[in-house]
């Protein structure tokens, strides 16, 4: 896989490359599946937290309290702009077009222990990815600090585009 550096300057090109590396991103995510799926839900997931926490973040980039108004991958990439509620976004929509048959939900959490509210992606009812972690943190270790908010699966949000 590309390394971290590499991530990390993906977001600085300008937006036709970053969609092509994005998708470049995902084909070879897609190549090294193999049939140890729980093994590589855990390594895809990590994959995807590496290349979405390299984006740059602002403060707001999306409305997290209207789901209508949520960009596609597409937009999202395209625009270049992340926050703490859309960089969840993207990696919950990374993971749906590699895994689409995979739980994948995005949540609006608040969390009691930064007192913050954010939104994470819920994969496999078992790997939280969000902005803000220095890695994927598995579900069970964080659940009892997070009050859910808002819960959209990310096949439910594409259909609605």
């Amino acid at each position: 896989m590309t390394n971290e550096a590499e991530y990390r300057t993906i977001w600085f090109e300008p937006p036709s490359k970053r969609l092509a590396r994005w998708r470049k991103f995902r084909t070879d995510l897609k190549d090294q599946l193999t049939n140890d799926s729980v093994l590589q839900i855990e390594k895809i997931c990590d994959e995807i937290w590496k290349f979405w926490a390299a984006a740059p973040q602002v403060n707001i980039a999306i409305d997290p309290y209207d789901q209508s108004t949520w960009p596609t991958v597409w937009e999202m990439l395209y625009q270049g702009e992340f926050c703490k509620y859309s960089n969840p976004l993207g990696m919950a929509y990374t993971f749906f077009y590699l895994l689409p048959e995979i739980s994948n939900r995005i949540m609006r959490v608040h969390d009691s222990v930064s007192n913050d509210t954010y939104s994470v992606a819920l994969i496999d009812d078992k790997w939280v990815l969000n902005h803000d972690t220095c890695d994927m943190v598995k579900w069970n270790d964080v659940s009892a600090t997070l009050t859910i908010e808002s819960d959209i699966s990310c096949k439910e949000l594409t259909e609605n585009r």
